[in-house]
């Protein structure tokens, strides 16, 4: 696991705070200011498109959640603001 705070990408919603640690190249890790993980970012072939996952699977959907974002903040924040921690 990357643990190069510098690496790590923070949210600029303040509704929402947390932050992305990078996992390889495709993959972030999503967690809360607390330190507690959310989420997982996966960036697909399409840019701009990336598969959010959390760490609970919500029935019925137990596949990731497919958001088509223009942007990485709103794949941040979609995690930070819809997923729990595992309990």
């Amino acid at each position: 696991m990357n643990e190069n705070p510098e690496e790590s990408i923070f949210s600029t919603n303040p509704k929402f705070p947390g932050y992305a640690k990078p996992l390889n190249e495709r993959e972030w890790q999503v967690y809360r200011n607390s330190g507690v993980q959310v989420g997982l970012i996966i960036a697909t072939d399409t840019p701009g498109v990336f598969d959010v996952s959390s760490l609970i699977p919500r029935w019925p959907n137990t596949e990731p959640d497919l958001l088509e974002s223009g942007d990485f903040e709103e794949a941040l924040t979609y995690c930070l603001k819809h997923f729990s921690p595992a309990p």
